[in-house]
């Protein structure tokens, strides 16, 4: 219950701060099953591999993300994209094998060492969430337990006016 209900709190922040509205496009669906293992480092699932790494691709994060955009490498659950240019935004969520407390932090790293300003942080029953922004967009990150030896972490990005 408190997944689907900071889930549906972040969602409700997102829409409300950046006005992003609309049914998303084909983005809305499942994410395949977790494929063989493979050389993603030890602990995580399906490598979301790093944003900045020219060329290469990020299985199941929405087709429309910002490349430059940084993700923590696990398994995409779940995606979905809405808005148009200018006011798209973004909701994914991805499972780590890792605390939670590890996999929210590395979140929050690779976010401000690409240039993110946190604004704030919260916890509460066991869930952590932080806001961050850059010039043109805002980032809501989620981390919390995935009820068996991992985390979910789950972003909502905005497009925002400057």
């Amino acid at each position: 219950m408190p997944r689907t209900r900071g889930r549906a709190i972040g969602a409700l922040v997102l829409a409300l701060a950046f006005g992003v509205v609309g049914c998303g496009g084909d983005e809305n669906r499942k994410a395949s099953p977790e494929p063989a293992p493979s050389s993603a480092p030890s602990g995580t699932g399906t490598p979301t591999a790093s944003p900045t790494s020219a060329g290469t691709l990020r299985p199941g994060l929405p087709s429309d993300l910002p490349a430059a955009f940084p993700v923590v490498a696990g398994t995409v659950t779940d995606r979905s994209s809405s808005g148009e240019e200018g006011r798209k935004g973004w909701s994914f969520h991805v499972t780590v094998r890792q605390a939670v407390a590890g996999c929210f932090e590395e979140a929050i790293v690779k976010l401000v060492e690409e240039g993110w300003t946190k604004q704030g942080e919260t916890a509460a029953g066991g869930t952590r969430q932080a806001q961050l922004t850059k010039p043109g967009y805002a980032v809501i990150v989620e981390a919390e337990a995935d009820g068996r030896d991992g985390c979910v972490l789950g972003y909502q990005v905005g497009q925002v006016g400057d």
